[in-house]
């Protein structure tokens, strides 16, 4: 979840405006609430042997909010669904993400 203030780098309180500089942030709170909610169902999906479900749901938690895990399951997610070339590009994009923090 939001860990800071993407405008000051305040540590987040959980409140719905910064502490530091009253940016709203309970719009930002709710889209990443909405991802992680897309990323579950995804899983669940996989679960389930449903894989258009799972790419559906992946396809959203990646567009709501890009992170490693939500490229990974997106990655899976189109492997099953037979999209190979969008699974490399977003493999490629994984390892340069890895890269970068090395």
């Amino acid at each position: 979840m939001l860990k800071r203030c993407p405008a000051c780098k305040a540590k987040y309180t959980g409140k719905s405006l910064c502490h530091r500089c009253g940016l709203e942030l309970s719009k930002l709170t709710d889209i990443l609430r909405q991802a992680d909610i897309h990323l579950a169902l995804a899983r669940f999906a996989y679960l389930k042997n449903d894989f258009p479900e799972m790419l559906f749901h992946a396809q959203r938690a990646l567009s709501l909010r890009r992170t490693p895990v939500t490229l990974q399951v997106m990655a899976c997610a189109a492997m099953l669904n037979q999209k190979f070339e969008k699974a490399l590009a977003l493999q490629q994009e994984l390892q340069s993400l890895e890269q970068k923090t090395l």
